[in-house]
């Protein structure tokens, strides 16, 4: 059987070095596609957990439509943000805002970053709540004023005291960019690009005047945060909840999951596609003469093979990442 099988190899050198490559090729893709996924996954938890590390609370619109972070809730009136501030136990309560907002680069093109985000935003002078850090300039004052994500201004030569103009869902105007900040440590939001604004500003650009999508809220040093929230639920009007800042970093983080899971799942089935098609002569021949209904994919099948178990230590560095999830 052995010497059988030595001579069928050997008749056929060129088979068995491409499938063989297949192999090598099918096993590569696999692996840096688990890879890739788990370094956006924790890019992303690292960059939730950032973003919300300061917030203890977030008071929104119960979900009117889908769970989550996906879901659609209704806006706030701008009315609630003074009722949360008188809370016993609440040290800081600050609104937001977020909708379209687009830079324009100095040679007159939209500025894109890839399909990435572009996102006009309050900007929030409190530093309890806020993870936006002003490098150079100042916070904007009048409704003319911009704070731009730092990533942008270095990659398009913008300084603070330029101009830049902004292109909203159905307007422009030209703003003064009054400081250049990082998100965190970021110099953007993933990619995204930020333009800040004051809160009547970014309201009346948004199309959300005299509502707010959410609140966030710091609990006082030494207060009991269950013991304040329970109080901030008490004030609120129907149609509103308040959530833990934990609570949302887990919505985000398992939205960002579940986008990469199909993205992994997209990969895979494209990769595997053009395996299960590429049949080799002599086994459709076999299939011809046998009257089988069965052919035979000898690179598909040892692809998979070996991808399982390559798969399986991906799977163990993937839950050993999500183990540290906020």
């Amino acid at each position: 059987m052995r010497t059988v099988t030595i001579k069928g190899l050997l008749a056929h050198k060129l088979r068995l070095a491409l499938t063989a490559l297949a192999i090598v090729l099918g096993v590569t893709f696999i692996s840096g596609t688990f890879v890739l996924t788990d370094t956006l996954h924790n890019t992303f938890t690292e960059l939730f957990g950032n973003i919300y590390d300061k917030i203890d609370f977030q008071v929104r619109g119960v979900a009117q439509l889908g769970s989550g972070a996906n879901a659609a809730r209704n806006e706030l009136p701008e009315s609630l943000l003074a009722t949360v501030r008188a809370v016993p136990g609440v040290a800081a309560a600050e609104g937001e805002v977020e909708g379209y907002a687009q830079f324009v680069a100095p040679d007159g093109k939209a500025i894109e970053n890839g399909g990435e985000p572009t996102l006009g935003v309050n900007f929030d002078p409190d530093q309890q709540i806020s993870s936006l850090h002003l490098i150079t300039g100042g916070p904007p004052v009048t409704p003319d004023d911009v704070v731009m994500d730092a990533g942008t201004a270095q990659g398009y030569h913008f300084t603070a005291g330029g101009r830049v103009r902004i292109l909203f869902a159905a307007s422009s105007r030209t703003f003064t960019i009054s400081g250049i900040a990082q998100f965190g440590t970021a110099n953007n939001l993933a990619g995204s690009t930020l333009a800040a604004f004051t809160l009547p500003t970014a309201q009346q650009a948004i199309h959300e005047v005299g509502q707010l999508d959410d609140i966030n809220v710091v609990a006082a040093p030494g207060a009991s945060k269950a013991a304040v929230q329970r109080a901030i639920a008490r004030v609120l009007p129907p149609g509103v909840e308040v959530v833990t800042g934990q609570t949302v970093v887990g919505e985000e983080t398992n939205s960002v999951d579940q986008a990469l899971s199909f993205f992994d799942t997209a990969l895979l089935v494209s990769r595997s596609s053009p395996c299960l098609s590429a049949r080799s002569p002599s086994s459709t021949r076999s299939r011809s003469s046998s009257g089988s209904g069965r052919g035979s994919w000898p690179c598909c099948g040892l692809s998979v093979r070996a991808a399982v178990r390559c798969s399986v230590p991906c799977s163990r560095r993937r839950l050993r990442w999500g183990s540290s999830r906020r």
